[in-house]
């Protein structure tokens, strides 16, 4: 860590992150798409309440979150530990 700022160790961390945020959100989205599809199929009335709009909304906010929470808790960690003192760590 000579010479080296905290941002441009953590830089990498976060951008794992990110994609750990994009693929995690994904297999939400899939979960929850194939769940309404299974329950459509079982529940045909349920098509009547299908709102493409609300689903849009849904699917974005799910991976709005998805990459918020894991890139935040990711940063916080790196930062955490490269504030601390090499004695505190072993």
């Amino acid at each position: 860590m000579v010479g080296a700022t905290r941002w441009f160790i953590a830089k990498p961390f976060n951008i794992r992150s990110v994609i750990n945020g994009i693929i995690s959100a994904a297999i939400a989205i899939i979960g929850i798409l194939t769940l309404k599809f299974f329950a459509e199929s079982w529940l045909p009335e349920l098509k009547v309440l299908a709102n493409t709009q609300w689903l849009i909304i849904l699917c974005l906010s799910i991976l709005a979150l998805g990459i918020f929470i894991s890139l935040l808790s990711t940063h916080r960690s790196v930062i955490k530990y490269l504030r601390s003192q090499l004695d505190d760590l072993y």
